[in-house]
């Protein structure tokens, strides 16, 4: 029997030892002395107790030895449990990062699905040759190439608006408000602020390029004193550019981003503001700022960002083309 206890006892401290490598991002019982130390130390003291116990003739050998197995069992399982916490928490980090990064990536799609959007046009002039052979015979040649000059110069206007904005985007990659409430220092703060507002600059002038487009060009036209049919011709192939942005909702998704970057900054600059004086509840997943006022405005400016999102998000699944 006490042989039996002492096998026992040895198959505890060694089902330890191997089950403190199930919890890896533990770093205390990863240690030589909690890994190593600790069950050899509790398995030499059960092993005393068991021989102490059958040399004591007052004692009962059998309870004692039971006792001896109780406590160690106790010594050893009670840093597993520990450690089994320890483990689930790392694991809901890891799985609050893991969403964090896809809630990034979802929005990058939903930047790229709007950069689609905006090509169209580009992408209609680029699948022909020349689509004013069309109307050759019909509109003198000196009129022709008047209109296809304005052409070409309407299409790089877009071409060179709408690449400087790819850039800005492709250069200012942000991250969400998940990730803001967890930075741990203020300069990362600063960064996201200043890519948010590069990005509002940049969105803001193409927002404003693409409102004033119709009435820049139609001057332009009025400016070339064209013949009929030239000038209903040059007018229609306008409009034909108006209506794919109209198709595409490229006004009302170029109104939401401005928006967006603006209460993506205000949200910013309360937290850069408010630094020291807020922090982050992970158990509630709320931001709490030591003034009430503050913080209202914060929250305030974070729905404002998930309505503008699922606006945005809508959009673009209207616009998408059917399969």
């Amino acid at each position: 029997m006490r042989f039996l206890l002492l096998f026992i006892t040895l198959l505890f401290a060694c089902g330890y030892h191997f089950l403190t490598g199930w919890y890896p991002e533990v770093d205390w019982i990863q240690g030589d002395f909690m890994s190593r130390v600790w069950p050899v130390f509790w398995a030499f003291i059960g092993t005393v107790i068991v021989i102490f116990v059958s040399l004591d003739k007052r004692a009962d050998p059998v309870m004692g030895a039971w006792g001896a197995m109780a406590l160690v069992g106790c010594m050893l399982v009670f840093p597993l449990i520990l450690a089994r916490e320890k483990q689930a928490e790392v694991q809901r980090v890891s799985n609050e990062f893991i969403k964090q990064a896809r809630d990034s990536i979802r929005l990058q799609h939903l930047r790229k699905r709007e950069e689609m959007k905006e090509t169209i046009a580009d992408r209609s002039e680029r699948a022909k040759t020349d689509r004013f052979v069309q109307y050759e015979g019909r509109i003198p040649d000196d009129l022709l190439t008047k209109m296809r000059e304005l052409d070409a110069a309407m299409l790089q206007d877009v071409r060179s608006h709408a690449d400087s904005y790819q850039k800005t985007l492709d250069a200012n990659v942000t991250l969400g408000p998940d990730a803001w409430v967890r930075f741990r220092r203020i300069d990362q703060l600063s960064v996201e602020i200043a890519r948010h507002r590069e990005l509002y600059e940049q969105t803001r002038g193409f927002s404003q390029f693409v409102e004033s487009f119709e009435e820049t060009y139609m001057e332009r036209i009025g400016e070339l004193e064209l013949e009929p049919p030239a000038d209903r011709v040059a007018i229609a192939e306008l409009q034909r550019v108006l209506q794919e942005w109209e198709r595409t909702r490229l006004f009302e998704l170029r109104r939401l981003d401005v928006q967006l970057l603006g209460s993506a900054l205000k949200a910013l600059n309360i937290l850069s503001d408010q630094w020291g004086k807020w922090s982050y509840n992970t158990r509630d997943n709320v931001v709490e700022f030591e003034s009430p006022s503050r913080e209202a405005e914060f929250s305030e400016a974070i729905l404002y960002i998930k309505a503008i999102l699922e606006e945005v998000s809508q959009i673009n699944e209207g616009a998408l083309p059917e399969d």
